[in-house]
């Protein structure tokens, strides 16, 4: 398993979120909320995803 922090502007969120969602290789595991930055235009949100064969299968450690 994986945990990752995304940041950037919230519609290139958004479109990162939907195409890795698609992806047969990576079986995504949860999403948080957007949480906008204090000190710039940016937001970021936490994934925690697992790799996967693109058959579906659990790929290998």
């Amino acid at each position: 398993m994986l945990k990752l922090r995304i940041e950037g502007k919230e519609t290139d969120i958004q479109k990162y979120l939907e195409y890795i969602q698609v992806d047969k290789g990576i079986e995504v595991n949860s999403i948080s909320a957007l949480y906008p930055n204090r000190k710039n235009v940016y937001s970021r949100c936490y994934l925690e995803i697992k790799l996967t064969n693109r058959d579906g299968g659990e790929a290998d450690d």
